[in-house]
């Protein structure tokens, strides 16, 4: 039997029976659980979560080429300098051509231009 001078002190739940504290699973706020498999806090957090669940996966972009295709490359021939663009052997010396890189023809002359003959401000 305990001593008058021992109280026995008795902590209540000040919550009512079968009410739970719990996590939303998309806001994060703390709320009070009137169901054991309660996960969110609002209609409108369980709203959001089935459309969080059903929506269209995002598409990755298509992935860039790993190579030029061979009509934009321009070559030029060791020998005789002369530009060819798509062809890596000159036909007047049988020489294989030197690649300058990507380009396409002149819109003025036709003839084939470099990207790395213009002098274009770098870039960052």
């Amino acid at each position: 039997m305990p001593s008058s001078r021992c109280v026995i002190h008795r902590v209540m739940d000040q919550t009512a029976p079968g009410v739970v504290s719990k996590t939303c699973q998309v806001c994060g706020n703390e709320f009070l659980a009137k169901r054991r498999d309660a996960r969110f806090c609002s209609p409108a957090c369980t709203q959001k979560a089935f459309r969080l669940r059903h929506q269209e996966p995002i598409q990755p972009p298509s992935p860039l080429p790993q190579q030029l295709p061979m009509a934009v490359k321009v070559y030029e021939c060791p020998a005789c300098e002369a530009r060819y663009l798509g062809d890596q052997r000159c036909p007047q010396c049988g020489l294989f051509c030197k690649l300058l890189g990507p380009g396409g023809e002149c819109p003025h002359c036709g003839e084939p231009v470099a990207i790395s003959d213009f002098d274009l401000p770098a870039v960052g």
